[in-house]
């Protein structure tokens, strides 16, 4: 099972297969009463390992361990996912979802090179897994694995380059990462501007006109509808019709009906009947992700909304995209934040939000700071979308790095170095030593 196709191998290297150089230990998962939270025993890892990481975060122990993997040990997610490699940065135990994959060169940095090797895979070890239910690759796989071996003096090299290079491009993303967080709080600072009254400052004294801004409740300002008031769950019906929560609505009002349950003909029409879908309707959040806010616009199919949220039309001389925008505002969040209920999850009712105060200028100041607000908005966008693309490019970088550094591109060769194949010799004679 070949992994590099290179057709020449760089001077000194080799090639080998897993088990050449490294034990492969199958993980064995223990009776699930020697589980516990309380940090008893070993860290335990039954598998799921998060692609990424260098070191995953135990979330549960195991006081009487089956299999177990010693420091330094690989960990290989060979199940469901198949693929995730991490590192062993303590003595655990692993479960059957797991395998540890102990390096027989007793040498640090060798561990990482492994590491790395394995990191470069990942997707093609997903690729080679099979099962029905969920994917898995076995054992022989495992050890069978065709890997190109450099000299010893080349890893240490080409790990230490790994690890410069790595740095560089964490630091570029993490930079990144506060410019996409610096971006969203400038949305917000702009909107406090915008209700504060201080995008339009200029309209007001051009026009010699007031400061003062009228303070209403929502309900003055809108209807705010709740669009299944009883709250009790309808029935499922297989060949029915969506039942569309605020989750399932991105902010332009496009619908992911994915993961909609299927509601009766019955309960679409007493909806239909007792709300409309207009132009410039909102929906808000009251359930679980409180604060959401989202356009809602008609579509060429037959839908009901779930009651997580609330459906909001402006009344006369409100301008829909300004309540749109005040809506999404620190100063009207605090107010909701302030009455919200809820044990297992934040909820706001619909008495209360009719009752959250709204800043009401002009229908004329009105369009003018949405229309501020959009021109601002619509610049973050580009900026965030940039930032995106960038954060998506480190991504292949670190891939691109990888995939050179298992060709024997990313460090020179030394002609100097013991050559890849006496270090395998000399690992078959230490075994031959301990009668392996």
């Amino acid at each position: 099972m070949s992994v590099v196709l290179e057709k020449e191998l760089p001077k000194g290297w080799t090639k080998c297969t897993l088990i050449d150089i490294a034990e492969v230990i199958l993980g064995q998962s223990p009776p699930s009463s020697t589980y516990n939270a309380d940090e008893h025993g070993l860290p335990f890892f039954q598998g799921k390992l998060e692609f990424g990481l260098i070191h995953p975060t135990p979330r549960m122990w195991c006081s009487k361990p089956n299999k177990i993997a010693e420091f330094n040990d690989i960990l290989l997610s060979v199940r469901a996912p198949v693929g995730a490699t991490n590192l062993a940065n303590q003595k655990c135990c692993i479960g059957r979802g797991l395998c540890a994959i102990r390096c027989k060169i007793k040498v640090e940095f060798t561990s990482l090179f492994l590491l790395y090797f394995f990191k470069n895979i990942e997707k093609y070890l997903d690729t080679i897994g099979t099962g029905t239910t969920f994917k898995a690759i076995s054992g022989s796989q495992i050890r069978n694995l065709i890997l190109h071996l450099p000299p010893l003096n080349e890893q240490k090299r080409i790990v230490a380059k790994i690890e410069e290079l790595f740095s560089l491009v964490d630091s570029a993303k993490e930079n990144l990462e506060k410019t996409k967080l610096l971006l969203k709080q400038y949305r917000q600072s702009i909107l406090k501007h915008a209700f504060e009254g201080k995008l339009t400052e200029e309209l007001r004294t051009e026009n010699k006109t007031s400061n003062q801004w009228q303070i209403l409740s929502l309900d003055q300002v809108s209807d705010v509808i709740d669009p299944h008031p009883s709250h009790r769950a309808p029935p499922e019906e297989f060949e029915g019709f969506p039942f569309v929560g605020i989750g399932d609505i991105d902010e332009n009002g496009n619908i992911n009906l994915k993961n909609c349950r299927k509601v009766p003909e019955k309960f679409i029409s007493q909806q239909e009947k007792s709300y409309e879908i207009k132009d410039g309707s909102i929906g808000y959040a009251r359930v679980g992700t409180v604060g959401k806010v989202v356009k809602l616009k008609k579509h060429n199919f037959r839908y009901s909304l779930s009651p997580t949220l609330s459906i909001i039309n402006s009344k006369e001389n409100i301008f829909p995209k300004f309540l749109f925008y005040q809506l999404q505002s620190n100063l009207f969040f605090q107010q909701v934040r302030t009455n919200l209920t809820g044990t297992t999850r934040d909820a706001i009712g619909i008495t209360k939000l009719r009752k959250i105060q709204v800043y009401i200028p002009s229908l004329n100041e009105q369009k003018k700071i949405a229309t501020k607000i959009e021109e601002s908005f619509s610049i973050i966008e580009k900026n965030e979308k940039l930032v995106d693309s960038l954060l998506l490019q480190y991504s292949q970088i670190k891939n691109s790095i990888l995939k050179q550094a298992f060709k024997g591109k990313l460090v020179p060769q030394d002609p100097n170095d013991e050559p890849a194949q006496i270090l395998l010799e000399k690992i078959q004679q230490e075994r031959k030593k301990n009668g392996k």
